[in-house]
């Protein structure tokens, strides 16, 4: 079971009622405030303007990160550039599937301007990490990640670019803070090809999935989620990425696609063991309609101790199995089941004190 820690109980708990998409603002903050809600649709430009609590208050709450997660049949990649204002981090990890374990695995860390966020609205976000030895650039159209050999890590090279043609809709969510001011997010997926080599490995991608997830907010100092994310195909062979948080942004986001189809879900419930991260997760929603286990096989940690930043962040990659039901566009009125086995992902623990 999740493990009660005194940085768990910030987790904050919402209704059962399952939230719907309204069409995507064309501005995200209007005369009368910022526009709270779910989103079908990609969002405009993440700019949520000052809050009451002052620039300073503001700018010492304001985050900002694009994660990007690549699913083929051989890897699952997931790389984040994250800017806390006063410094950026990133990391970037690549796991096997047939060996289950890890190619690559390392964080990064840097001053303030290692992370550039370009930000042209739906479909045209894109986040640069640059460090000694290190580029990452992660967005809507694709990645290009390259990491120099050294002494003590391996070189990592991968671009992949979206494949053009019909892309699902975005989800876009943005909800007030408490303790803080307010958050927006947006997620997606699109089918993307092209090539990684690792030492003396090659790959190459062809309609492999890409997901992102650009996040922006001013937060409160301490905050809490748990999050899952998957990629991949169920067993009658229809595309399936998934969504879920426990807490944070809540309810407002999650959410899966079915061949494209974007649908709502209920906030998530993950039980699991703290302690043991690389046991079995279970995971399902308030509104009954996700069941799913998480087999992790690899860990991606990060604990800091710092003098005014405490964080323990747990992201294990591993094999979902279970089931989603879910109406169609053919059977409004009921809902139709659909078995995953074995779809690649990830699984996040998150206490952080910023």
């Amino acid at each position: 079971m999740i493990q009660r820690t005194r940085e768990s109980a910030r987790l904050s708990y919402r209704a059962t009622t399952v939230h719907s998409f309204a069409p995507a603002p064309l501005v995200l903050r209007n005369r009368d405030g910022l526009s709270f809600g779910s989103f079908r649709g990609g969002l405009p430009a993440l700019e949520l303007g000052t809050s009451a609590r002052g620039r300073i208050a503001d700018f010492l709450g304001h985050k900002r990160w694009t994660y990007c997660a690549l699913a083929s049949d051989e890897l699952f990649v997931g790389c984040a550039v994250v800017s806390l204002g006063y410094a950026s981090t990133a990391l970037l990890f690549v796991a096997d599937l047939a060996t289950k374990s890890f190619l690559f695995d390392e964080s990064f860390v840097g001053g303030p301007f290692a992370t550039r966020f370009a930000d042209g609205g739906s479909g045209c976000r894109n986040a640069t990490f640059t460090g000694k030895g290190v580029s990452l650039s992660v967005g809507d159209r694709g990645m290009a990640l390259k990491v120099e050999r050294t002494k003590r890590r391996s070189e990592v090279s991968l671009q992949v670019s979206a494949m053009p043609g019909r892309q699902a809709p975005a989800m876009g969510a943005v909800v007030p803070v408490a303790g803080g001011f307010a958050n927006a997010t947006e997620k997606r997926y699109c089918p993307v090809r092209g090539r990684a080599s690792l030492g003396q490995r090659s790959f190459t991608f062809d309609k492999a999935l890409m997901g992102t997830d650009h996040t922006r907010g001013v937060l409160a100092r301490a905050t809490a989620w748990r999050w899952a994310f998957l990629m991949g195909r169920t067993t009658s062979g229809a595309t399936v990425v998934l969504n879920l948080v426990e807490g944070f942004v809540g309810e407002a986001e999650c959410c899966v696609w079915i061949d494209g189809e974007l649908q709502a879900l209920g906030e998530g419930r993950f039980s699991y063991d703290a302690t043991r991260p690389l046991s079995e997760w279970r995971i399902s929603t308030t509104c009954g309609s996700v069941e799913l286990r998480f087999s992790p096989f690899a860990l991606h940690r990060e604990t800091k101790e710092l003098l005014f930043v405490r964080s323990n962040f747990m992201q294990p990659v591993g094999a979902f199995s279970g089931t989603v039901r879910v109406s169609t566009p053919q059977q409004r009125e009921s809902q139709t089941t659909f078995f995953l086995e074995n779809v690649a992902g990830v699984t996040e623990h998150q206490d952080v004190l910023w």
